[in-house]
């Protein structure tokens, strides 16, 4: 409750405590009035967070444009991925192969030419 200071008459005061009590009365008994400010809450924070949904989308638009600009305009997805990563496993498999091939040849011809000199 309010009580007396002096800023205020008593007539003053006794005229905030009676608007003070028929305020907490109107938002107890009539509760239009709470739900009127819950309404403006809500409203409040909805904006807040379409304002922050539209400063992501920019932020996302933004990272969009530095990918395609990295990257190139084609961005591989889904099964499309999917072949280009089994033809890179194929070339690797076929790299391999033919080091190993090139290492037994080495091996081989360095055991020839070892072979010729011990005798």
């Amino acid at each position: 409750m309010l009580k007396a200071n002096t800023f205020l008459t008593k007539r003053e005061l006794s005229f905030l405590q009676c608007f003070y009590t028929f305020f907490i009365l109107c938002s107890t008994y009539f509760p239009r009035f709470t739900i009127n400010r819950k309404k403006e809450g809500t409203a409040e924070k909805l904006h807040e967070t379409r304002q922050d949904l539209q400063l992501l989308e920019e932020e996302v638009a933004e990272k969009r444009e530095r990918v395609r600009a990295f990257a190139g305009e084609t961005i591989l997805r889904g099964e499309d991925f999917k072949r280009y990563v089994n033809q890179l496993r194929g070339k690797s498999n076929v790299y391999k192969v033919r080091q190993y091939l090139h290492l037994i040849f080495l091996a081989e011809e360095g055991g020839v030419c070892v072979g010729k000199e011990k005798y």
